[in-house]
């Protein structure tokens, strides 16, 4: 029995203590996975209409990471910065279904998860 009738009033049972009833106070009110869209940090720089699904983003990181590996194993060198392909004379065709804007935020991603090293500042050692 609760003897403070005025604790939580406003607060519906079982919210975790938030009006509204959403229990993680950073969901910002919106059920993960609800969109289908991966959300972009407010701070990048794309636009911010260029949110793509996550099965989109799955393919252009397949996309962006085999064409790496190919640039690399023909050139006999590094692995390319995918974005840096994108137009260029040495594109390989599976990035070609790919807008730049894609590919660099599959790229982004295969940097997050350690895939691909991030490009080095120009101008720095």
């Amino acid at each position: 029995m609760n003897t403070n009738k005025n604790n939580n009033r406003n607060t519906p049972p079982n919210s975790g203590g938030n009006p509204g009833g959403n229990p993680n106070p950073n969901s910002g009110g919106t059920p993960a996975g609800k969109s289908g869209n991966i959300p972009r940090n407010p701070s990048d720089t794309h636009d911010q209409h260029d949110d793509i699904t996550a099965d989109r983003l799955i393919e252009a990181a397949n996309a962006a990471y085999k064409a790496a590996v190919e640039i690399a194993e023909t050139n006999g060198g590094p692995r390319p910065y995918p974005p840096d392909l994108m137009g260029s004379p040495m594109q390989p065709r599976i990035l070609c279904d790919f807008t730049r804007a894609e590919i660099q935020e599959a790229t982004d991603f295969l940097v997050r998860l350690g895939m691909l090293d991030a490009p080095k500042a120009k101008g720095r050692k």
